[in-house]
């Protein structure tokens, strides 16, 4: 157990590990609510992946969900500040995970 603590705080000094941690843990919370908000057809098929100067990167799983998302983009861009105004979400884009394997 000792050498899992020693391990962990070697990782957590170095700074890129550190930055990557920290990326991960604001994707998931964007994961959570997205899924607290999104129809149930859209809740497996969008992953948060960046959130940079106010632009919200999300990947999702195809074209069908790219276009079913286009619909409720505005709302969910809207829901987004009311919930979590300290995100600082201006704007979303999206792009379709290309290396996916279908089911």
């Amino acid at each position: 157990m000792k050498d899992i603590i020693k391990i962990n705080d070697i990782l957590s000094s170095i700074k890129l590990i550190r930055n990557y941690q920290k990326r991960v843990e604001l994707n998931q919370t964007i994961d959570s609510l997205l899924s607290e908000f999104l129809p149930e057809n859209l809740k497996q098929e969008i992953k948060a992946f960046s959130l940079e100067d106010g632009t919200l990167t999300l990947v999702l799983n195809s074209s069908v969900s790219k276009s079913n998302f286009i619909f409720i983009e505005g709302e969910v861009l809207s829901y987004l500040k009311a919930t979590s105004p300290k995100l600082q979400i201006s704007e979303i884009k999206t792009k379709i995970n290309r290396a996916r394997i279908p089911r």
